[in-house]
C-alpha cells in the first residue's frame, strides 16, 4: 500500500462511475485529437499532455467578443505562466490570417487552429469565445464564456495543487488506517488526523468483540433480558437490521456464533467439523434480533446468540472521521480503512486516483479510476484465506450455511455513506453475481463491480456509463 501526494493506490479491487455522489460525471475528461499548430506542425490534444491546470479558449479572428479577451488571457498568462497553461484554438479556417494575428498580438503560449471542426465539436463549442478550465488529468472542470469569470476556478487549482500532502498510516480496529490531507498548514492537519484517531480509538472500545466493550456486555445478557446500549451501537445495529432485509439474509450481525469456528489467521488451517457447524447456525438469524427504538434496547431470541459489528463499524468510523476532518477545515482528503475507502475534494487540483489491483495477482491493475466525494468498500478472498485439498476458504461466512461464501472473488461498492457500502459489499459478496447485481441495480445512488469465482467481471449500468475504461 502507497500513499503519496498525487495517487491513492489502494491494496484492493476498487471501481467507481460517473454516478451522483462520487461527482464524476459533472468533470468529464478532455477528448483526444491531432490539431495544428499556427507555428507549424501538429499538436496531440489529450488528458496526458495536460501536466498543470489549464485554460483552453476557442475563438475566432472575426469575433470582436473574443479579439477584446486576448489582454487579460495574455496577462493572465503573464503573471501564472509557471503555474497554468493557456491553450488557444482558433476556428477559423485561414491558417495564414489566424498566423499574422498570433503574430501581431504576440501570444506567449501554446497556439492551435481547429480547422476542421472537430475539437470544438467535442468540447460541444457553440459559439465564441468558450473557455474551458481542466486540471492537470484532463477533467473539465469549469467553463464560461469570459476569462475574468474563471480566473477563480483556475488559480483555486493552482492553490489546491501546491498544498503539501500530511500522511498518516497506523493500526486500529484490526486492520490498516491510512490518511493522506492535503493542507497548507501541515501542524493543524496532524492535529487533525490525531483527533480523528482519537475517535477511531474510541468507536473501537466501544464496538469490539476481542475484548470487554460494550458490544460484549451486550453479547452475555441480551439473550436474558432485553438491554438498552449505546446509541451509536443500537444505531449501527437497526441499520443492520435493514441491510439483512435487503439482502435476505446474506448480510447478518448474528454471524458471530458461527464465525467464531473459522480460523483464518494462518494458511494452513481445518476447517469445523459440519455438525459443529450446524449447532452453530441454530444461533444465527437477524430476524431474531428484537430492537424497542424509544427504549434503545436490544434482545436477542435465541439463547446463545451473539453479535459481531466488523462488517460494519469501520465503514462508520470512517464517516465520523470525515465529520472531524471537515469541521475544522479540511475539503480534500482521503481515508482508508481496511477495505472501506473514502475521498472528499480533490488530490492537488485533479480528481484523487484509485488503482484497481486483480484479487489473484497484485502485481496487474487492471484499472485506474478518479473520485471525488464518495465512499467505497471491497469485500474479497484474497487477503484471509486458507487452503485445504486444494480448496480456497475465504474469511466471509455465508451466515445462511455457515461456510465461507464461494460465489465471488470480490466485490466493490460505491455509495454515500461508508457505513452503508461496507456492509452491502460484503453482502453481495455473499449473494454472489447473479443476485448481488440484481440487489446492486435496484438501489438508488450505488454502483458496483463484482469479480465472480471464475474471475469474470459484472459492472452495474451506471459504471458501464462511465468514461472509466477496464
Amino acid at each position: 500500500m502507497n500513499i503519496n501526494s498525487w495517487r491513492y493506490f489502494f491494496s484492493f479491487c476498487f471501481f467507481l462511475n460517473a454516478f451522483s455522489h462520487a461527482e464524476v460525471s459533472e468533470y468529464p475528461l478532455i477528448p483526444s485529437a491531432e490539431v495544428r499548430l499556427i507555428g507549424g506542425g501538429t499538436f496531440r490534444l489529450e488528458p496526458a499532455k495536460i501536466t498543470k491546470p489549464t485554460l483552453i479558449v476557442f475563438w475566432a479572428t472575426w469575433c470582436s467578443s473574443c479579439l477584446r479577451e486576448i489582454p487579460l488571457l495574455k496577462k493572465l498568462h503573464l503573471e501564472h505562466g509557471e503555474k497554468i497553461d493557456v491553450i488557444s484554438v482558433s476556428i477559423d479556417t485561414d491558417l495564414n490570417k489566424v498566423r499574422n494575428f498570433v503574430e501581431k498580438v504576440d501570444a506567449k503560449y501554446t497556439n492551435l487552429i481547429d480547422d476542421n471542426g472537430r475539437l470544438a465539436g467535442f468540447f460541444g463549442v457553440k459559439q465564441t469565445p468558450a473557455l474551458f478550465v481542466v486540471d492537470p488529468q484532463g477533467h473539465i472542470q469549469a467553463r464560461g464564456n469570459r476569462v475574468a469569470s474563471l480566473i477563480s476556478p483556475l488559480l483555486s487549482l493552482v492553490k489546491e495543487r501546491e498544498s503539501m500532502s500530511v500522511t498518516r498510516d497506523t493500526v486500529l480496529m484490526g486492520t490498516d488506517i491510512s490518511f493522506v490531507v492535503l493542507s497548507a498548514d501541515e501542524k493543524k492537519a496532524h492535529n487533525a488526523i490525531d483527533v480523528a484517531l482519537a475517535e477511531i480509538k474510541r468507536i473501537e472500545d466501544l464496538m469490539t468483540d476481542w475484548r470487554e466493550s460494550e458490544l460484549t456486555s451486550l453479547n452475555r445478557s441480551a439473550a436474558i433480558v432485553p438491554v438498552k446500549v449505546d446509541p451509536e451501537i443500537f444505531f449501527l445495529i437497526e441499520e443492520a437490521l435493514k441491510v439483512s432485509k435487503l439482502t435476505q439474509g446474506a448480510f447478518d450481525i448474528s454471524y458471530a456464533s458461527v464465525g467464531a469456528l473459522w480460523d483464518f489467521s494462518r494458511r494452513r488451517s481445518i476447517p469445523p467439523q459440519d455438525a459443529d457447524i450446524k449447532q452453530a447456525l441454530s444461533r444465527v438469524d437477524y430476524r431474531s434480533i428484537e430492537i424497542d427504538s424509544s427504549k434503545k434496547t436490544v434482545f436477542f431470541k435465541k439463547p446463545g446468540m451473539k453479535i459481531g459489528l466488523g462488517g460494519i463499524a469501520k465503514g462508520y468510523a470512517v464517516d465520523q472521521v470525515i465529520k472531524i476532518l471537515e469541521r475544522q477545515g479540511f475539503k480534500d482528503f482521503a481515508i482508508k480503512a481496511g477495505g472501506d475507502l473514502t475521498v472528499r475534494g480533490r488530490n492537488k487540483g485533479a480528481l484523487w486516483q484509485v488503482a484497481i489491483q486483480s484479487p489473484r495477482d497484485k502485481s496487474k491493475n487492471f484499472a485506474l479510476i478518479p473520485l471525488s466525494n464518495g465512499a467505497v468498500a471491497t469485500s474479497g478472498d484474497s487477503e484471509r484465506f486458507f487452503m485445504f485439498e486444494n480448496k480456497r476458504y475465504g474469511h466471509i461466512i455465508d451466515p445462511r450455511t455457515g461456510y465461507p461464501a464461494d460465489k465471488s472473488q470480490n466485490v466493490t461498492i460505491i455509495g454515500k455513506n461508508g457505513y452503508l457500502v461496507d456492509a452491502l459489499a460484503t453482502g453481495v459478496f455473499v449473494l454472489g453475481p447473479d443476485e448481488g447485481m440484481k440487489l446492486i441495480e435496484s438501489l438508488e445512488g450505488y454502483e458496483g463491480v463484482i469479480i465472480d469465482a471464475q474471475g469474470k467481471i459484472s459492472v452495474s449500468p451506471g459504471l458501464q456509463k462511465s468514461r472509466t475504461v477496464i
